[in-house]
Parts: C-alpha cells; sequence; structure tokens
C-alpha cells in the first residue's frame, strides 16, 4: 500500500474527484485548462483596453486657459478690452 493514497472501498470514485487530477480523463482536464487559458487571455485584453482608454486628467491649467474659462462668461466689451491689453503688451 502507497503512502498518502487512500484504500480502494465503496464510494472511493467520488472521493477520487477531490485529488487534484486523480480519477479525471484527460479531455476533462484539457477542456479545463483551454476555458482558463481564454478566461485569462479575455482579462488581459480587457485590462489593456481599460488602459488605452484612460485619459489621463491634467490638473495644471496654463494662464492662457484660465483667462479663456473667465472670457466665456464675460461680455463682448470685457472680451475686446482684454485682446488689445494683450496686444499692446506684446508689442
Amino acid at each position: 500500500m502507497e503512502k498518502g493514497k487512500p484504500v480502494p472501498g465503496p464510494g472511493t470514485a467520488g472521493r477520487q474527484k477531490l485529488f487534484k487530477n486523480e480519477g479525471k480523463d484527460q479531455e476533462e482536464m484539457k477542456k479545463k485548462r483551454n476555458e482558463v487559458t481564454v478566461e485569462i487571455r479575455k482579462n488581459k485584453r480587457e485590462e489593456t483596453l481599460q488602459k488605452r482608454r484612460n485619459v489621463p486628467n491634467t490638473e495644471d491649467t496654463t494662464d492662457e486657459e484660465e483667462a479663456r474659462e473667465n472670457l466665456s462668461n464675460c461680455s463682448l466689451e470685457t472680451i475686446v478690452k482684454s485682446k488689445v491689453n494683450r496686444s499692446k503688451d506684446t508689442t
């Protein structure tokens, strides 16, 4: 009698399935491996797609961006005055 193996008797067929590969046929194990492999590939593909879809949020804004946002709420006269002031500053 081998060490660690159950003694054959009634009901051992059901108990053999509790062991890792004991009592499983080759086709069942191959099918299970293929299912696991496909699931792993799908998860990996989904992870890479999620990484591609994520657009980094840039919290840093420049003064020009802030000025544009401020001008969007202003009147036309205020926008023209600010543009004239900028053009005078650059010349």
